[in-house]
Parts: C-alpha cells; structure tokens; sequence
C-alpha cells in the first residue's frame, strides 16, 4: 500500500499512515506467534501497552474490561485474527467516529469455550445501511476467522462490534 501511494504521489502524511498501519499489523503478526503469549491475558497485556499511545494521542480515554481470569490459551493463528480484530475495531473508532472514549472488553465463558470480545465507543455512529469502507468488511472476516459472526450496533450514542472466539486449542499430536 506504501509502495502505491508513493507512486501516486501521496503526501507525507498519507504515506506515514500506511507505513505506521504497517508496522503495526508486523508487530500484530510477531506478537501472535511470540511463544511466550499464547495466554489471553499476555496477549491483552502486549496489545494494551500498544495501543495505549494512539488512544492518548487522539485524546480518547480507553476502558478495559477484561475478565479477572484470562489465563486461557489460545493459538497463533487465534491471537493474530483477534488482535486484528481489536485492532479494527478501534481504529475505526479514531479514524470515524470522533469518539473520546472507547471500552474494550473480553470475558471468556469456559463452560462454552469462547471469549465474549467487544469494542464500544461513544462517536456518532453511522447508518448500517450505508456503504461501508472496507473497515466493516475487514471486521467480519476477523470475527469468521475467530470462528463467529460480526455482531454490529450503530446509532447517535456510538458503535459496538463484537464477536466471540472460540477456545478451542489446536492439540499437538506425539509421534511414535
């Protein structure tokens, strides 16, 4: 996308956006196969100290409601689809809404191995109806990679979008 947008001219700012985006969706890659994270509570913790600066700096106030227990593991390829999830969510919530807070929150239910995951903000919302970018777009297909659906709710008082990931963890199998 940098490439493109270099060829075509784009200012400086343009080009910065694209090459921040992808940095961040590197470190989003390297974070969800760091051996060392494969617990939700070590991937949040990673992703939260990340995140943090962008929210400071567009002046939005971040809640975190994360479930006291999220020592739950989780897969690579179940981290990076939920990272990105979150990390959609609330960049929509910088770039569109024009909120000034924002709530992020996860709560595992072990009973039916998913992760409740949700981004709440309180911007303008949009008509759903609307032609979307590809941010909608982006946010239903994370939401089948986590093994859910995209569960959407815009009005006047913000936006939501939530989806649940499933648990389940890949098993290794020991050969003979």
């Amino acid at each position: 996308h940098a490439l493109a947008l270099t060829e075509q001219g784009a200012d400086r700012q343009a080009l910065g956006s694209a090459l921040s985006f992808a940095i961040q969706d590197l470190r989003l890659i390297i974070d969800s196969l760091a051996p060392d994270e494969s617990t939700l509570d070590k991937l949040i913790a990673n992703f939260r100290y990340r995140t943090t600066p962008m929210l400071e700096q567009a002046d939005i106030t971040a809640h975190w409601d994360l479930a006291e227990d999220l020592d739950v593991e989780i897969t690579p390829k179940q981290a990076l689809a939920l990272l990105r999830f979150l990390q959609e969510g609330i960049t929509n919530a910088v770039k569109h809404a024009h909120a000034d807070q924002i709530s992020i929150t996860l709560k595992p239910d072990l009973d039916r191995a998913i992760t409740h995951v949700a981004v709440h903000d309180n911007g303008r919302g949009f008509e759903q109806n609307e032609t979307q970018g590809r941010g909608i777009n982006n946010l239903k297909i994370r939401a089948q990679e986590m093994g859910g659906r995209l569960i959407l709710d815009s009005d006047d008082g913000g936006t939501s979008v939530a989806c649940e990931l499933a648990l389940a963890v890949e098993k290794e199998t020991e050969g003979y």
